[in-house]
């Protein structure tokens, strides 16, 4: 979601496909890399997919650590003032009165305002009737 949220619109749409495509990508290069190693004769034989699925994920993590919060978690936490400033950070060169921070601030803020309001398909609803069927 944060690459939805952090990308400039004109490249929103394929920098998610491709956010999204590389996800399978990885699950093709794991699912043959174990399909590979499972005639070694050793422990290696799972060792091996495990640490080439750990490096990545362990370098994910790190990386992690540099991103910026959400702008819509910030503003679901009050920390609107924040919110603008990494939306004006990625999508008008530090300008926070820019027409593209103040709409893109105004539907993230009206889209949290419509799911705290909207009493149908709530969580807790759904944990009480079980599925969608006794809805």
């Amino acid at each position: 979601m944060l690459v939805t949220e952090i990308s400039y619109p004109q490249y929103r749409p394929q920098l998610t496909s491709l956010y999204n495509s590389l996800w399978y990508s990885g699950n093709i290069i794991a699912s043959w890399t174990t399909f590979g190693t499972q005639y070694i004769g050793s422990t290696w034989s799972w060792r091996l997919p495990s640490i080439m699925q750990g490096v990545p994920a362990a370098f994910q993590f790190l990386l992690i650590l540099l991103a910026p919060e959400s702008p819509r978690w910030l503003i679901s936490k009050g920390r609107d003032a924040e919110a603008v400033r990494i939306l004006a950070y990625y999508h008008a060169d530090g300008d926070e009165a820019d027409a593209l921070v103040q709409y893109e601030y105004d539907e993230i803020k009206t889209s949290l305002e419509l799911e705290r309001t909207s009493q149908y398909f709530t969580t807790r609803r759904l944990a009480q009737f079980g599925s969608l069927h006794s809805l």
